[in-house]
């Protein structure tokens, strides 16, 4: 995941976040993934 987010970077995007899911590797925008926290 490290590679990708400084992939982001380096392609000039910012305020996401790189997670996995269903086996891919994704971006989300950082608003939507801190409305989807569950506690």
């Amino acid at each position: 995941m490290g590679v990708h987010a400084v992939d982001c970077l380096l392609s000039n995007q910012s305020k996401v976040m790189v997670g996995i899911i269903d086996d891919k590797m994704v971006t989300v925008p950082i608003e939507k993934a801190i409305k989807a926290v569950k506690t």
